[in-house]
């Protein structure tokens, strides 16, 4: 499968999950949790067929809207690691608040015997970049970093990068993500995971702050990143 293909079909995955998710109050805690009603877009395959990439062991980078995502004190239903346990993988993770670029990079750095191991590095960064006023030039060239890093440690390793919804702060996030989508037209290891047309569509998820998200928009954040995790295998 080529790479144009894998992101298409990580996007579909993504805008299903869209549909899925949509209306979803904290209450509804079946609803969100309900995998299979957002697990099953699949890639076409190419002829002759692609052989289908076997996805075991999972890695996720991010910062606060990440810690969301692995502490059950934050969201609906069971953290991300456990979601993805319970479908006999594995996943480790490194999220602390207020990580930017340059610390996940620096992840990568110091845990490239994990990164060895890893089929699918999801890569939840950039939104305390473009809060923090990171000079844009330097968005292009940490993407691209963090891709060289992974692919060093594990050449056959897929990252997968959660895009951002940042309302609060203007056009940043949008330019971010169409940087983030020229890198991926590029890079064949690189696909993009739609969570900010999924976020723009349910404003309900979002928190007071207007950057951080509510018990239910964690968990619908969760499962957009396991359906695209999910992509990526082909199965």
């Amino acid at each position: 499968m080529n790479a144009t293909m894998l992101r298409t079909s990580i996007l579909a995955a993504a805008m299903l999950a869209s549909l899925s998710l949509s209306g979803t109050s904290a209450g509804a805690v079946d609803q969100v949790n309900d995998r299979a009603a957002i697990c099953c877009a699949r890639a076409t395959r190419l002829d002759p067929p692609t052989p289908p990439r076997t996805v075991q062991t999972t890695g996720l980078i991010g910062d606060s809207l990440s810690v969301g995502l692995t502490d059950d004190r934050f969201q609906v239903g069971p953290p991300i690691q456990e979601l993805i346990a319970s479908g006999g993988r594995s996943m480790w993770t490194s999220t602390s608040i207020g990580f930017n670029l340059a610390d996940g990079l620096d992840v990568l750095v110091r845990r490239a015997d994990v990164v060895s191991d890893t089929d699918v590095v999801v890569v939840a960064l950039g939104t305390n970049d473009i809060v923090g006023g990171v000079a844009r030039d330097s968005w292009r060239r940490a993407i691209d970093g963090i891709v060289r890093q992974v692919e060093r440690a594990s050449p056959d390793a897929i990252v997968v990068w959660v895009d951002l919804s940042a309302p609060r702060f203007g056009n940043a996030a949008a330019e971010f993500n169409a940087i983030l989508l020229e890198s991926a037209a590029r890079e064949p290891s690189l696909a993009v995971c739609g969570w900010a047309s999924n976020a723009a569509a349910n404003p309900q998820w979002l928190g007071s702050d207007g950057l951080h998200l509510t018990g239910t928009g964690y968990a619908a954040r969760r499962d957009v990143i396991v359906a695209c995790i999910d992509d990526v295998g082909f199965d």
